[in-house]
């Protein structure tokens, strides 16, 4: 059962794992992605608890580009931030100065932002600056 807040409404990370490389051909061409670790970074303005169990399911429709890359990630968790502003584009700037790469114009065609869609060598919740975004962000795991 997805996790319930009282405003159902924010942002959220996917970190994804990828344990080899891969081709994907999608809306933005042809994508390269190396094995490794990325984090996604989404909204929801209503139903943000639902967003991320769509996301987390193995199986769905595909809405949004990551959920081509989600079925063949190795794993995959979810962290949640309820807040009743739109705070993506913050947390893709703050995420985006903590990586070692991203992946151009990924989840984000509708706003300015370079990418929604990073990478890390080794897994980004061992960040120290990571888990300081979650503490000073209050975010919520998905289970």
């Amino acid at each position: 059962m997805p996790l319930r807040m009282q405003a159902d409404r924010g942002a959220y990370f996917l970190v994804i794992r990828l344990n080899r490389s891969l081709i994907i051909l999608g809306a933005l061409g042809l994508l390269k992605f190396e094995s490794g670790w990325y984090m996604y970074v989404g909204s929801a303005l209503n139903g943000l608890s639902a967003r991320v169990a769509h996301h987390l399911r193995p199986h769905k429709t595909k809405r949004w580009h990551i959920d081509y890359l989600g079925p063949r990630a190795h794993s995959m968790k979810g962290f949640l931030f309820s807040s009743r502003r739109d705070i993506e584009r913050v947390l893709a700037r703050k995420v985006y100065k903590i990586s070692k790469h991203h992946v151009m114009h990924f989840g984000s065609s509708y706003c300015a932002c370079l990418s929604h869609l990073f990478y890390f060598d080794s897994d980004p919740i061992s960040l120290m600056k990571f888990r300081h975004l979650l503490k000073n962000w209050n975010s919520h795991i998905a289970l």
